[in-house]
């Protein structure tokens, strides 16, 4: 191919795949699965062109998410880190994103296929499956399951069976919405909740919904596991089957998630307690809503 839409660049091999990022204005076209075992997969900078998947699958792709200090700082990891053009018809399988971060200096946004959606993004039918974990327990950050933040369009694109251990803003599919979010699921997705110096906004489908944000028919599936380790009066979460602090809309979603927390509580004298936010609204779909 040529790299054009009619004439895409197609990828066969690792070699191809992280050739992409030499000219990522590209139209690009799998043509076969890429097993990433062996390696450590450093994001894809940007892309303003589009990657087809093809309906093939990228497995066994590792991601570990460092703050450095150099010229060369990232805040945004994924597969791409930054989307302002199109990945569509992708699959991924046994995904590995950890970090020994836990306050980095400048807000981390972190998903599987990208760390952004920018306004022009398109994310279309792609997923996440198999045994895929987020061990990202950092206070100052958006994790999604499918995009970290997104100020774009995520459409169709699913998160099946993963294990999402986290602190920040964090939801199944989008850490953080400011755009469109729309037939995505989240299924069997084991959430735990690690309070870590500051309050997490956590949803199954979108962790916080920002006041332009729209999330429409989606559904959740799984658990929530948290359990509160101090009986202060700052610990206030806000936790989600759907969303876990909506200031936007959300429209015909469903869950049938369940939670299992423990948190401390005092309804007598001064009554506090840690789970005011949490699954309050709508039958729980939504922690807080403002």
């Amino acid at each position: 191919g040529s790299g054009t839409t009619s004439s895409p660049y197609t990828i066969a091999c690792y070699r191809h795949l992280n050739s992409i990022r030499e000219s990522s204005s590209s139209s690009y076209k799998l043509i076969k699965d890429i097993n990433l075992s062996g390696y450590t997969w450093k994001p894809i900078k940007s892309l303003r062109g589009t990657i087809d998947g093809n309906s093939r699958t990228i497995s066994n792709m590792k991601i570990s998410v460092e703050e450095t200090s150099d010229s060369d700082y990232r805040t945004y990891f994924g597969f791409v880190e930054f989307v302002n053009g199109t990945i569509k018809n992708l699959k991924f399988s046994n995904v590995k994103i950890q970090t020994n971060v836990s306050s980095p200096s400048l807000r981390f946004h972190i998903g599987a296929v990208a760390g952004g959606c920018g306004v022009d993004g398109t994310i279309y039918n792609c997923d996440v499956t198999g045994s895929s974990a987020y061990n990202l327990q950092i206070t100052n950050a958006d994790v999604g399951g499918i995009v970290g933040v997104n100020t774009g369009y995520v459409y169709d694109s699913d998160n099946y069976d993963s294990q999402m251990n986290v602190s920040g803003y964090a939801g199944g599919i989008v850490g953080a919405n400011y755009g469109r979010v729309e037939y995505s699921y989240a299924t069997r997705v084991a959430i735990n909740y690690y309070w870590n110096t500051d309050n997490g906004r956590v949803g199954g489908i979108v962790g916080y919904n920002a006041g332009n944000g729209t999330i429409t028919n989606c559904f959740s599936s799984g658990t929530f596991y948290w359990k509160s380790t101090s009986n202060s009066r700052d610990i206030l979460p806000s936790l989600g089957y759907v969303v876990g602090y909506n200031e936007g809309s959300y429209s015909n979603c469903g869950t049938n998630m369940t939670n299992n927390i423990e948190y401390y509580y005092w309804h007598f004298i001064g009554r506090y307690d840690q789970s005011d936010r949490c699954f309050k609204v709508d039958e729980g779909k939504v922690g807080y809503q403002p």
